[in-house]
């Protein structure tokens, strides 16, 4: 686990990397909790989708797994 502070929310999330990229669970302080990815750039530093739009919560346990090659979380 790591902890993020994307536009003054701090959050912690698991790391999972694939193909270069990180990827975690972050709070920007406008989408709430939402996949993320980073190349470990600020400009390469972005929301994956807003999965589920609004106040709410896009997964419910925040875990992230790869299989075959794909990024798999719950939504």
């Amino acid at each position: 686990m790591v902890g993020f502070d994307l536009g003054g929310n701090f959050y912690y999330s698991q790391l999972l990397e694939l193909n270069n990229i990180l990827y975690f669970f972050a709070d920007d302080g406008s989408t709430r909790i939402e996949l993320w990815r980073s190349d470990g750039t600020s400009e390469g530093t972005e929301q994956v989708k807003d999965i589920f739009p609004g106040s709410g919560f896009s997964t419910y346990d925040h875990t992230i797994t790869v299989s075959w090659n794909k990024l798999y979380f719950a939504a």
